[in-house]
């Protein structure tokens, strides 16, 4: 029954043979709101014979409120997803059959069985889908405004993903704004009745987000879709903007590759506009083997896989799910997940060449499907598409989408080098361009490099493969690339700074353990992908302590103000930070321009201790009053590929780098001793209590830093699984990290309560880990706030948009950033307390 609001409701139609005599309803559902409308309730013909409303009633559940009247428990939209499954009758699964059908307009999936253990598991496949929620890892992506590049654009994109067991998850792309309203009423109780509050805003204006679940709320609408879209990620968005008709510009690469050393570089048919990198059944340099389906039958009798396959790339409807029944021209309107991609977003100029014009921008986003999608952000129309050559042979199991594990594509962040080189806010070719990189992650040990000046006309510049060549050492490539200037001798160059990659054997190891692959920091010429130095075990500056793969995004700086990249810190898989220092001015090649050492070791033996960092330290510069200025790394430990474990005994790191602007002589590794214990709050807690203040700033005043346990704050020592899985962020004096708490599934919680774990935001002072601000009553947990959405919480992101105040954003929880000393330019700001 339908008890509460927020609970999701199913109904899963077992059978084994056709309907009949469905029709004696009609009359009755009639009288439904809005059924009217169609045509099965309007006559007594059959639709389809003799079927009658079947499909029609599942499609009105799906998109109507079922339950309508003023019960409390029941408020909102209160719709039913219809599953169907079909037993023993080979004829109730083809396309267009009326389970098919009823599935598909109702929502939900249809699955085949013809015997009692495929029964078994399609059926607990279908549970296991209704239990799944829909959610987003990433925060929102925004883009830098061309014309003041200290301001963000107001639009905000949202990727979104829904896991479902099988190998393809649905996937989305949506776009929202970043407005404001005034708390004249002070709903923050800080005496302000002037404050600008921001929130998310569809295309309405009005409020997308509902506040208790942290979600889209079910009455949203974002921008692009022709109706309200709601929490449902398959809706509208991106993917609701396909062409029709298999007019979609797919490409592929079907070239040979020149080995460079780990760089491969295409032939002359790098143009992926070519007819010979079209996606498309008439093009024969697409073969069987290509797709790896050599042999296989055909899916739909009387047309072979290969048609079937390059047909569904292309995004037809080739098993009429969707749209005109008995059709298979439609556009198949699904989108593979952005699990972990970031997008990329690029701006190419103004409608009327103006600052004040608005805005042309593209987003470039990846998927697990393989794709990379050029969308324009104006209306989300798809520009082009592109399925690396190495992909191909994903298709055809993403297409059956039987049961079996999750398949992976391109799935780590989408980056870009955008040279305008005159400044003026678009991109005009000649010297400037737009150039893309794109990783992996668990899709495979690539990275991607492609040419998007003419969005219109792309080109694949080069691939960087792992395990080959010079990146013989590059593991799966989740470390996100930064774009940075260094000096190569006298050359200035543009260059990649990425981490070695994932290890998967870390996937099962239990405690701290060496890896094979992934130990390592690489720069690459940003033209060409040609490796210009590395460090690691092996390499141009060798470390015997880099032994655990890199998946974090290295962190690099400029502390001399010249525009060129001259330190880099480095975390890894052993929880151990790295140090490494570029001398830009020697007039050496980098080769031998780099010195570095282990800074922090802040793992140890046994499982409880096996800390990893998947994501870099964030820094700011500190220098209190009277004392040596320092650089704060503020990281949180986490274990992301088990993120409900609750065996590692986590922490929250502030480690103080002594040496600010000068290569130390010798790098002097930090351990957890070295540090001082604010787990207690001991600083920042009863204030009666001066004297344990006071005996804890003593303390704290001799150490290297600070940790903060993440136990369980009502009972010390015992472990709830709280972990960082996402990018510190430091801003003004602040730490701010967010933090994942699973469910524990033997509690029962209410269905409106986040099903997929918990999120925190901890808001903690940089120099003794005190509260930032208050935000609760309890000593220890005033330093953090609970958020609405469940799941894995993204990093947090500050925007600011040109006229309002600095934005906080959370996913999509949105708040004013608590700032005190405002926003302008600047280059260091040293922090006095």
């Amino acid at each position: 029954p339908i008890t509460n609001e927020c609970q999701k409701n199913s109904i899963i139609v077992l059978t084994d043979g056709d309907a009949w005599r469905d029709n004696l309803t009609t009359a009755e559902l009639s009288q439904l709101p809005g059924f009217t409308n169609f045509a099965c309730a309007a006559s007594s013909a059959d639709q389809p014979p003799p079927n009658a409303c079947m499909n029609e009633l599942a499609e009105w559940a799906h998109n109507n409120d079922v339950i309508q009247g003023s019960d409390p428990a029941t408020t909102g939209k209160q719709t039913i997803t219809t599953h169907t499954v079909g037993f023993a009758n080979a004829g109730l699964s083809v396309p267009g059959s009326l389970i098919v059908t009823t599935a598909a307009e109702g929502g939900g999936i249809s699955v085949a069985a013809d015997n009692a253990d495929t029964l078994r598991n399609e059926v607990g496949r279908l549970f296991a889908t209704i239990l799944e929620v829909d959610t987003s890892f990433s925060s929102p992506a925004v883009s830098v405004n061309a014309f003041n590049r200290s301001t963000h654009l107001d639009d905000l994109y949202f990727t979104l993903f829904g896991p479902v067991p099988g190998p393809h998850w649905p996937g989305n792309l949506k776009k929202y704004k970043l407005e404001f309203f005034v708390d004249t009423t002070d709903v923050d109780l800080d005496g302000d009745t002037t404050e600008r509050i921001p929130f998310i805003a569809d295309s309405t204006g009005a409020d997308a987000v509902n506040k208790v679940t942290g979600f889209f709320s079910t009455s949203a609408r974002s921008f692009w879709s022709d109706g309200v879209d709601g929490k449902d990620i398959e809706l509208g968005g991106a993917a609701g903007e396909f062409e029709n008709n298999g007019s979609r510009d797919v490409y592929t690469y079907t070239g040979n590759y020149t080995n460079n050393n780990g760089v491969f570089e295409p032939g002359s048919t790098a143009d992926l506009t070519g007819s010979s990198n079209e996606v498309d059944d008439g093009n024969s340099a697409i073969t069987d083997v290509m797709l790896n389906i050599v042999g296989l039958s055909d899916r739909i009798p009387g047309t072979s896989r290969r048609e079937t396959l390059l047909h569904w790339a292309k995004g037809l409807d080739v098993f009429d799910l969707y749209g005109t029944a008995g059709t298979t021209s439609d556009q198949r309107l699904e989108m593979g997940d952005p699990l972990h991609s970031q997008p990329a977003l690029v701006q190419y100029g103004t409608d009327d060449g103006t600052a004040t014009g608005v805005p042309d921008l593209v987003a470039y986003v990846a998927t697990n499907d393989g794709y990379l999608h050029a969308i324009d952000a104006d209306d989300g129309s798809e520009i082009f598409s592109f399925i690396p050559q190495e992909l191909l042979p994903n298709l055809n199991i993403l297409m059956d989408d039987s049961t079996g594990g999750k398949t992976y594509g391109l799935d780590g962040d989408v980056v870009a080098w955008i040279e305008d080189t005159n400044g003026d806010g678009t991109i005009s070719g000649g010297s400037e361009h737009v150039y893309l990189y794109i990783g992996m992650r668990r899709g495979g040990n690539n990275i991607y490099s492609v040419d998007v000046t003419n969005r219109n006309k792309p080109k694949l510049r080069w691939v960087i493969k792992g395990g080959i060549g010079d990146y013989a050492e590059l593991g799966q490539t989740w470390s996100s690339i930064n774009v940075e200037k260094i000096k190569d001798g006298s050359a200035e160059k543009t260059v990649l700074i990425f981490g070695g990659g994932y290890d998967t054997d870390q996937d099962s190891v239990t405690v701290r353990t060496a890896d094979t692959v992934g130990r390592a920091v690489f720069i690459a010429d940003a033209e060409t992908g040609a490796l210009l130095w590395s460090a690691g075990p092996g390499g141009d500056t060798v470390l015997p302590e880099m032994q655990y793969s890199i998946p974090a995004r290295i962190k690099p700086l400029d502390l001399s103000g010249d525009g060129f990249t001259d330190r880099l810190y480095v975390a890894d898989m052993g929880g151990q930070i790295f140090r490494f220092d570029i001398d830009n001015d020697n007039g050496s090649l980098l080769a031998s321009s780099v010195s570095g050492g282990r800074i922090a070791d802040l793992a140890g033996t046994g499982t409880s201790n096996a800390r990893r960092f998947y994501y870099p330290p964030d820094v700011a510069l500190i220098a209190e009053d009277g004392k040596t200025p320092y650089l704060a790394l503020g990281v949180a430990s986490g274990y992301r590929a088990h993120p409900n474990k609750l065996d590692i005994h986590d922490r929250i790191y502030l480690i103080k780098d002594n040496n600010v602007y000068n290569t130390p002589g010798s790098y002097v590794t930090v351990t957890e001793a070295d540090l001082y214990d604010a787990t207690l709050n001991l600083v920042g807690g009863d204030s009666a209590n001066q004297a344990g203040r006071d005996a804890a700033l003593g303390v704290l005043d001799t150490k290297e830093g600070w940790f903060i346990m993440l136990d369980d704050e009502t009972n010390t020592n015992t472990w709830i699984g709280e972990k960082g899985l996402s990018e510190a962020l430091i801003l003004d004096g602040t730490l701010i990290v967010t933090t994942f708490i699973p469910n524990n599934s033997a509690t029962a919680v209410n269905s409106c309560e986040p099903q997929s774990g918990t999120g925190k935001v901890y808001f903690l002072d940089l120099l003794d880990a005190s509260p930032a601000f208050p935000v609760s009553t309890d000593e220890r947990g005033e330093r953090h706030e609970n958020l609405a959405k469940g799941g894995i919480p993204p990093s947090p992101n500050v925007i600011i948009t040109k006229g309002g105040e600095p934005t906080l954003c959370i996913g999509t929880e949105c708040s004013a950033a608590r700032i005190s000393k405002g926003v302008r330019k600047t280059f260091w700001y040293e922090v006095e307390k």
